[in-house]
This record gives C-alpha cells, structure tokens and sequence, in this order.
C-alpha cells in the first residue's frame, strides 16, 4: 500500500491519510513510520484520515504502541469519513484498540477535520 500520505502542516501537526478500507499490517505501519520520521524526528500531534472500515492487525497495533512510535507521536486524532461506509464499525475497532493496547499517548477519534485540529493543537 504505497498510496499513504504523510505530511505535516505549518502548525507542526503530522497528517496521515488511509485510502478507502485500508488493512494496514506491520509493512504498511513502518511505511507511515518511515515517512515520518524523514520530515521530523521530533514528537509532533497526528491526525490520522480513515476511510471507511480500516484493519490495522494486531502487530501493527504493537508498533503504534511502541517506544519507537511513542517517540515521535505527542497525541493521535482519528478522523473518520462518515461517508465511507462503515462508521460504526470503525469506532467499535478504534474502542478496543484504545481499551487493549492502552497507547501511552491520547487518542480520540472525530468526525471532522476542524474538531480534530482543535483538540490536536493542545498537544504542540
């Protein structure tokens, strides 16, 4: 999956874009990881664009919580397109994730970009 945007904006918040029913293995998660880290090694906020139903196995999830990752990520904001198809679903996935793997960093998931940077620009 190399259609996955990285990029960080001129408030200093990384932005990460899915495409459509992404399932993002351990492959896909250091690809993210990698891109990241070549624009700021620095521990910058995240928001994260999912559209529709997107899996991330439970190996990726490890990455996501660990102190490499950890290193770089301040806060992460899910956005959800509630177009895509999916919704409730993508919340229930996101719930457990939060519940189980219990990342060291805050995590809230919004339905809308604006909501998302508001909450995000606490953590810059």
């Amino acid at each position: 999956m190399s259609d996955i945007k990285v990029q960080i904006d001129k408030l200093g918040i990384m932005c990460v874009e899915y495409p459509l029913h992404a399932t993002v293995g351990i492959n896909e998660i250091k690809q993210e990881y990698k891109k990241r880290i070549k624009i700021t090694d620095k521990k910058t906020p995240l928001l994260v664009k999912i559209h529709g139903m997107s899996f991330f196995t439970d190996e990726a999830q490890e990455f996501l919580c660990s102190p490499k990752n950890v290193a770089i990520t301040s806060a992460a904001a899910i956005v959800r397109d509630t177009n895509a198809g999916y919704f409730e679903h993508s919340n229930v996935l996101m719930n457990v994730f939060k519940m189980i793997k219990k990342p060291s960093f805050d995590v809230n998931v919004f339905d809308t970009d604006a909501a998302a940077y508001e909450w995000l620009k606490q953590y810059l």
